[in-house]
């Protein structure tokens, strides 16, 4: 779960989501808290999480501010064999269940916000957003998917040899992982989520699709794919 200044949200957030955990969950698992470049209290409420749950939560800061870096850290890190990538403000418990089970035969589930049984309810312009970046990648790289961008689950021994090759993008390091993983025949699969949006966005919208268009040049530039 990478956090960026989540002090508003992020103590409930992890609350319910070990509640959710410890009901749901019968097999051992872990949750890797990656805090990355922060300037509010969000460090130290993964430390006080951490001495409450010392068998089941491991504790990363980093200095520099990158959801792309914080992402690839706790696959790193991770220990298990399943892999599954939460946000404080998006994690479902019912997808977790139902990519452990896909992950027995594939090696990729992607939370879909585009499939026509999701359900999106963020704003429209969050939405145009979405939909247009994925038309992106459809059309510049062949990405055979409708979305790669939110909650995934990963088989670690199959995901993390591409990890390590990807360029550590700060916004599109999981896209780029998802292009990567399909472009080297990676089984990949999706799974229809329901999105509220649970607070505004931190980025204006030009400056969001800005990011996306420069990270989406780095990947054609260096031609990972």
């Amino acid at each position: 779960m990478p956090i960026h200044n989540e002090n508003e949200n992020l103590a409930h957030s992890l609350h319910l989501l070990l509640k959710a955990l410890k009901r749901k969950v019968k097999q051992p698992y872990e949750v890797i808290l990656i805090e990355n470049g922060s300037t509010d209290r969000s460090w130290e409420i993964c430390e006080e999480f951490k001495k409450l749950f010392p068998n089941i939560i491991k504790t990363t800061h980093t200095s520099t501010r990158s959801y792309g870096l914080a992402i690839r850290e706790g696959i790193f890190q991770s220990e298990f064999e399943y892999i599954i990538l939460f946000n404080v403000d998006f994690w479902d418990i019912s997808f977790l269940i139902k990519s452990i089970e896909l992950l027995g035969s594939c090696d990729i589930v992607v939370g879909s916000k585009t499939l026509i049984t999701s359900n999106d309810s963020r704003p429209f312009l969050r939405r145009q957003i979405t939909y247009w970046f994925n038309v992106l990648l459809r059309a510049f790289y062949n990405f055979p998917g409708t979305d790669t961008h939110g909650i995934k689950g990963l088989k670690r021994k199959s995901i993390l040899p591409i990890a390590k090759s990807c360029y550590p993008l700060r916004e599109l390091y999981d896209t780029q992982l998802v292009l990567r993983a399909c472009k080297k025949n990676l089984i990949y699969t999706e799974l229809p989520v329901s999105v509220h949006e649970k607070r505004p966005t931190r980025y204006p919208a030009v400056r969001r699709t800005i990011n996306l268009l420069h990270d989406l040049v780095v990947i054609f530039r260096y031609r990972y794919l």
